[in-house]
């Protein structure tokens, strides 16, 4: 039996992203909110492995978002299972301050509020086992963003500038498609994988605080997640990119009916962020590879815990390569 109201939370108090959904049959009356407000640290550009100091900024974005949409169940009818297609419109704000470290010649965009329309489309087929991760189908989904700064100038250093009539208004479209499917001649305890995800946006108009941002974590299941590009190994939006294309290739083994083991080879190939002039945030070609293994098991209280060693062969460090562990404990409710 679907459910009349739905409520979805990704919340750190300061990097949050909350969905609610009304349906009356199969139409719905929309509503999200997500903020990026980190009040007590600057964001920094990374070269040559270490942050650059003179690039500090604080700044961030909290944004409602209102809409209607349409949602169908589909095959095989599980509770993620459906297609939907939304429509919605954005009230938001955005503000910036330099910290101690920011050079006098840097010019800071003005606080301004933000207009905009978002669409978006989810088709979920996907069969998931008993700790929801895919086990069969398909799922594919796309965002397509366009936003206005109200009240905006031209920012940037003397090396570089950002124009206000470049950089005022601008789009975004990303898209994603997962496939999972048995291994020919081993049993449904392997598992292979595939996850494209990919971004457009119009490369004038694209900086530091309208890039794509990509991160890490759980390994991508339920169908509101599945949107998120995941390298191995990135820190929550650390990595910064424009257009990018994202490949997943995963191998899955069930060593237990409660644990399972990921082996997954990434292939990235993007516009990175790189810092210019020292201290304002631009954009050049680059690739990347990163090797993972993880471990999915069930743990107390009907929560899971994930555990990932990735590699990685420059791309989060702007050419150098290295390696990062990491453990998170989840809980749905």
């Amino acid at each position: 039996m679907r459910e009349d109201t739905r409520l979805r939370a990704v919340a750190s108090g300061v990097v949050n992203e909350v969905d609610v959904a009304r349906s009356f049959g199969n139409f719905e009356l929309l509503g999200r909110f997500e903020n990026y407000t980190i009040p007590f640290f600057s964001e920094k550009g990374i070269q040559n492995n270490n942050e650059i100091n003179q690039s500090s900024v604080k700044w961030g974005t909290l944004s409602a978002f209102f809409g209607t949409g349409l949602r169908f169940p589909v095959a095989p009818y599980q509770v993620d299972n459906d297609l939907r297609l939304q429509l919605f419109g954005q009230v938001g704000y955005m503000y910036s301050q330099p910290t101690s470290d920011t050079p006098s010649t840097v010019t800071l965009p003005p606080d301004t509020m933000l207009y905009g329309m978002k669409l978006r489309g989810r088709y979920d087929g996907i069969r998931r086992n008993l700790l929801e991760l895919p086990h069969t189908g398909t799922a594919t989904g796309f965002d397509l963003d366009f936003t206005h700064r109200e009240r905006w100038s031209d920012f940037g250093n003397p090396v570089v500038t950002f124009k206000k009539e470049d950089t005022q208004d601008y789009w975004k479209l990303s898209a994603y498609w997962l496939g999972v499917l048995g291994i020919p001649g081993l049993s449904e305890e392997n598992r292979f994988l595939v996850t494209v995800h990919g971004g457009l946006a119009d490369r004038k108009s694209i900086d530091g605080y309208d890039a794509f941002r990509l991160s890490s974590g759980l390994f991508v299941s339920e169908a509101d997640d599945l949107p998120r590009p995941d390298y191995p190994g990135a820190l929550i939006y650390q990595a910064l990119v424009s257009d990018y294309l994202l490949v997943n290739l995963e191998y899955r083994r069930e060593l237990f009916f409660f644990m399972y083991l990921h082996l997954r080879g990434t292939f990235i190939w993007a516009d990175g962020a790189i810092v210019i002039g020292s201290n304002q945030i631009g954009f050049t070609s680059t690739n990347g590879q990163a090797a993972s293994v993880g471990l999915t098991t069930g743990f107390f209280w009907d929560s899971q815990l994930y555990l990932e060693s990735a590699w990685d062969s420059g791309f989060l460090r702007n050419g150098k390569p290295g390696a990062s562990m990491m453990l998170i404990w989840a809980k749905s409710f």
